[in-house]
């Protein structure tokens, strides 16, 4: 997904000052309305969408940024707008601390694997401080925009490949587990899926030779992510695994084997 074709700056408000998180969904809606994508659809309509996903939980995850987002039926294509609000609100942000960076998408209710695959680049875009910022620090919808898109185009530009890398990521160690599959789930065009597996040890201790090793009361964490990965985009997956494992202090608990894949056909939804 190319988000130089979904973000367009009228669709990008700076310093914006609303009262309280209610006033800024309201706010998100008047600029989502400017896309035209948005024209058979009341602004009522987007706002519910809105309020229905943050009653499932806040989309304010945290360090000052939120992704408000909500999925509709009848539109043709992805709306993205970004609000920055330097003093902050509070929008009942997952750490308690006052949000000021919106980055907010309406989608299509049918392209759920497309919503995911962006939440998730955006989401990982706005886990760096610095980052978050530099866009914050924009004083015009152009500079936001091209501060933000400059983050966000990574994999933009490579050549489209028909060849493919098959991945298996055997993981025991259950806090590096997320952070692994989100690697996954924000490379484009990847079909992912997660296998729940045991140790060796709860089979072993089937033996009498290595009951004594095991128990029921021991099972451990243990699953497995298999995906296939285009081939041009492969380095840079196995990069970013590499760095969450190399922040582990015993390099073990988790392993990378890559394939070539001979053969692929059909595609896994998320």
């Amino acid at each position: 997904m190319n988000l130089y074709e979904i973000l367009h700056e009228e669709c990008i408000q700076v310093k914006l000052k609303p009262s309280d998180k209610i006033s800024m969904l309201r706010e998100i809606v008047k600029l989502s309305k400017r896309n035209s994508i948005l024209n058979d659809k009341s602004g009522d309509e987007i706002f519910q969408g809105l309020m229905d996903r943050e009653k499932l939980g806040s989309t304010g995850f945290g360090n000052n940024i939120a992704i408000p987002h909500c999925a509709l039926d009848g539109i043709s294509d992805f709306v993205v707008g970004i609000i920055t609000v330097p003093d902050g609100i509070d929008f009942e942000s997952l750490d308690g601390k006052k949000t000021k960076l919106f980055v907010f998408i309406v989608v299509p209710k049918d392209r759920r694997n497309e919503h995911i695959r962006l939440l998730s680049k955006i989401s990982s875009v706005l886990r760096d401080p610095e980052k978050v910022n530099e866009i914050l620090s924009g004083k015009n919808p152009s500079v936001v925009r091209e501060s933000f898109l400059r983050h966000t185009i990574i994999d933009e530009e490579v050549k489209e490949s028909k060849e493919y890398s098959l991945f298996n990521v055997v993981i025991q160690l259950e806090e590096k587990f997320n952070d692994i599959l989100e690697v996954f789930t924000e490379t484009d065009d990847c079909s992912v899926s997660v296998i729940e597996a045991n140790n060796a040890s709860r089979y072993l201790y089937s033996l009498p030779l290595f009951s004594s090793f095991w128990s029921d009361r021991e099972k451990g964490f243990c699953r497995v992510i298999v995906a296939g990965v285009k081939k041009s985009l492969s380095n840079d997956v196995l990069r970013r695994i590499n760095m969450i494992i190399e922040e582990l202090e015993e390099k073990s608990g988790v392993m990378i084997l890559v394939q070539d894949i001979f053969y692929l056909n059909g595609s896994l939804n998320i």
